[in-house]
């Protein structure tokens, strides 16, 4: 075969996030990421003529924490997320949106079943101090 008729084959390089995804995707139990907990929390808009209610301001807590915000079907939803070393914010967080008629929890960036429920409360181990032996 001629080598100027030869075809080239083009080479692909990924990011290295990119790489990092396939690789936890591939074989997760090398995954060494801390867990990022995410509250998904929201409220129904008001209709045309109605004027929004002060009761759904957006906590003090919470405001430096949401990377994101949209509106489906007429709910305005947030999404903010907390480290596991975040965890005593978290609680305070979401005591500020438990009347708030959307909320859920996310553990890495997916909703579990009963995370709200069961995954929270396991959360919550982290804010106890271990005893320390003198």
């Amino acid at each position: 075969m001629n080598p100027s008729t030869r075809m080239h084959r083009k080479t692909y390089r990924l990011s290295p996030e990119i790489e990092r995804e396939i690789q936890r995707l591939l074989r997760p139990e090398t995954d060494t990421t801390p867990p990022q907990i995410t509250i998904v929390f929201g409220y129904p808009l008001p209709a045309e003529d109605e004027s929004e209610p002060q009761q759904w301001e957006v906590p003090e807590v919470l405001r430096q924490h949401i990377r994101k915000q949209q509106v489906f079907s007429r709910m305005q939803t947030y999404w903010a997320d907390f480290t596991i070393d975040e965890i005593d914010v978290l609680l305070e967080a979401y005591r500020a949106i438990e009347h708030w008629p959307r909320k859920e929890i996310w553990i890495g960036g997916y909703p579990l079943p009963y995370a709200a429920n069961l995954w929270m409360p396991l959360l919550f181990f982290y804010l106890v101090e271990p005893l320390r032996s003198e």
